[in-house]
């Protein structure tokens, strides 16, 4: 067999397979590197997006704890408050 019947070969188990870009079958060691690089970038570009989608939510996350503190804090407040009125009223009557 010729190298050009391997390839032909080779490039119809590839098709078959559809595992590969017909695009990348027929492209150059060039364009396939240049895909990579940015393949590459972009892989980067959205770890750095899913780390500071992680950090905003675990920020979020204290703050919502801190408002859940705070509610706490706040619904016992006017019982107490309350209760320190009727001694008062009950004092000076």
């Amino acid at each position: 067999m010729s190298q050009e019947a391997v390839t032909a070969t080779s490039l119809e188990q590839a098709l078959a397979e559809d595992d590969v870009d017909p695009e990348l079958l027929t492209a150059t060691v060039e364009e396939i590197v240049v895909r990579t690089k940015g393949l590459d970038r972009e892989i980067q570009i959205l770890r750095q997006e899913a780390n500071r989608l992680h950090h905003e939510q675990t920020a979020l996350k204290e703050k919502i704890k801190e408002n859940h503190e705070k509610i706490k804090l706040n619904r016992q407040l006017p019982y107490l408050v309350a209760n320190v009125v009727e001694v008062f009223f009950i004092r000076m009557q």
